[in-house]
């Protein structure tokens, strides 16, 4: 038997081609891997949309709110009944200076001082204060009653009082305002704190 010593030579352009060969397979299944992330990552985020957690900004519940209550307007010298309280305005001053005895209370725009006779409907005591009443001009401004300790003449200003049921006071509630203001109206309430919260408007004619 022959056996022929010689060495049969390597193909080198088998060789590359196999390896070329070999890197497509390794690329192809890289590529279907990333594929296959991709898609479970888009049905993960799917799923989680399904019930989103609220934010800060996202409202719980949404309430609708009443329409705004219809005030009452009264003119200078009705009796005006806001709760159990009856109100009339029976005059309306304007000046720079509020004056009692050798006292004197000056500003540089205005003071508007209005006359008023509370009665209580109640059969109960009830609580009245210069805040029950509120000072508002045509341009929609507000004013507060002056919180100064002052007197007009012979009338007494009213500034916290309790007022038996039946009996009636006649006070004056004072606002410092600018000059020249018009259109003006009182609105008043009907007692303090809880006792309060139902409105009426007098207009003051001025």
């Amino acid at each position: 038997m022959h056996i022929d010593g010689k060495v049969k030579p390597v193909n080198k352009g088998d060789h590359k081609k196999k390896r070329e060969q070999g890197d497509k397979i390794l690329y192809w299944a890289l590529g279907v891997i990333i594929l296959l992330i991709i898609i479970a990552g888009i049905f993960a985020s799917n799923g989680s949309n399904e019930n989103p957690v609220a934010t800060s900004s996202s409202p719980i519940s949404i309430v609708e709110t009443p329409a705004a209550a219809i005030i009452p307007v009264y003119k200078l010298g009705q009796d005006a009944k806001a709760g159990t309280f009856t109100y009339k305005v029976s005059g309306v001053t304007v000046t720079d200076v509020l004056k009692s005895g050798y006292d004197e209370t000056k500003t540089e725009d205005q003071f508007v001082v209005v006359k008023i006779r509370i009665t209580n409907g109640d059969v109960n005591p009830r609580d009245i204060s210069a805040n029950s009443f509120e000072l508002r001009d045509q341009s929609g401004n507000s004013y507060k009653a002056f919180d100064r300790n002052s007197n007009v003449g012979k009338d007494e200003p009213l500034y916290y009082e309790t007022l038996n049921p039946g009996l009636s006071r006649t006070r004056v509630v004072i606002f410092e305002t600018p000059a020249g203001i018009s259109g003006l109206t009182l609105r008043a309430d009907s007692g303090v704190a809880l006792a309060g919260g139902e409105f009426i408007d007098i207009d003051l004619g001025q």
